[in-house]
């Protein structure tokens, strides 16, 4: 971005006026294309939150594949957000939890798309995995700023997705919706669901619904 405002100031000293315009609007455009503005975090502990901005494109209730892969069986609620070129690219946690793993690999029917996940546990020992397939080119160039067993804060800043993607959000299945499709939502602020318990649960006692040892390793 330096360069290119240090570009349009020695343009419009020595090349024509017209040159320096369009120069200037391309910065512009590429100020609001790159920008991260504030959000309002709300105070919703049970709340999963929306980790990107885009539209709602489908819910539905499937397997969750990558608990499965760590042997625990699940039926989950996806919820399936496609963001655009213009959207907010920045990725929040869309609950506060540990990062239990994270997940690469390559869509095998989807051109070269790859998938990246991501899973947090909450102390109260829900799951929840958030899944984003990129283009070749976004993939090549997107960021994560989170490493497994990190903790993360409701809405905090995650990644950010160059350019935009889909992403999948795999919930408990007994979350209460608060979202449908068709619906646009805001990163970090708005809520697609909540967390359900039936008793108070804690993942420091035996009452953890997963079990105190869910997890291999998870107690280092």
């Amino acid at each position: 971005m330096l360069v290119l405002a240090g570009l349009i100031l020695l343009t419009f000293y020595f090349v024509s006026s017209i040159v320096s315009f369009v120069l200037a609007i391309i910065f512009c455009f590429f100020l609001f294309l790159l920008r991260d503005p504030q959000r309002t975090i709300p105070s919703l502990p049970l709340a999963i939150l929306s980790p990107v901005e885009g539209r709602i494109i489908l819910i539905d209730e499937v397997d969750d594949p990558w608990l499965n892969q760590q042997g625990i069986n699940r039926q989950a609620k996806r919820i399936r957000i496609k963001m655009s070129s213009l959207n907010v690219y920045s990725l929040r946690s869309p609950v506060e939890g540990k990062v239990m793993e994270q997940w690469s690999e390559k869509c095998k029917e989807e051109n070269g798309q790859r998938k990246f996940a991501f899973w947090i546990r909450t102390d109260e020992g829900d799951d929840i995995v958030t899944v984003f397939r990129l283009s070749p080119c976004a993939a090549a160039c997107f960021r994560i700023y989170i490493q497994s067993g990190e903790r993360l804060g409701q809405g905090q800043r995650c990644g950010y997705l160059y350019f935009g993607g889909t992403v999948d959000i795999y919930i408990p299945e007994n979350s209460k919706l608060e979202a449908e499709p068709g619906q646009t939502i805001t990163s970090g602020e708005d809520v697609l669901a909540y967390l359900v318990h039936g008793s108070s649960v804690s993942m420091i006692n035996d009452k953890n619904p997963h079990g105190k040892n869910a997890v291999a390793g998870d107690a280092a």
